[in-house]
């Protein structure tokens, strides 16, 4: 099972679709990421076509989902870097370097998109 998380802004020009590997997406899956922000129904644009969808509204909540997520995802980043530097240690092959780098990498997408106020929706693509 893989997760592909899209974002959507509020016309169709603006959208971005991340693919998770199946190791990822339980990783998300068991944190407080599926915790954070409750699905609705919203109608976006999607290739010129208005389409229903669920999705979290980025923009909605006292603390906004946005903010909770982008609060997730530094917390991660922070965590995932520091695991990175004890299980690489001094010399780490290309394959360890690119296997360890992998959530990292996927942490640093999702938050450039949650930074970006274009886009008003996160959808968990399953």
């Amino acid at each position: 099972m893989s997760l592909d998380i899209a974002f959507y802004g509020k016309n169709d020009k603006s959208s971005t679709n991340i693919e998770l590997s199946a190791e990822f997406y339980e990783r998300l899956a068991k944190s407080d990421f599926s915790e954070i922000g409750t699905t609705h129904r919203i109608e976006v644009q999607i290739d010129g076509e208005q389409t229903e969808i669920e999705a979290v509204d980025l923009d909605k909540g006292i603390i906004s989902n946005r903010q909770r997520l982008i609060d997730f995802f530094k917390e991660a980043i922070y965590e995932e870097s520091r695991n990175m530097i004890d299980k690489l240690g001094d010399s780490p092959s290309k394959d360890e370097y690119q296997q360890q780098s992998y959530p990292l990498i996927k942490f640093h997408e999702i938050m450039k998109c949650l930074e970006n106020t274009q886009y008003c929706y996160l959808q968990k693509i399953t």
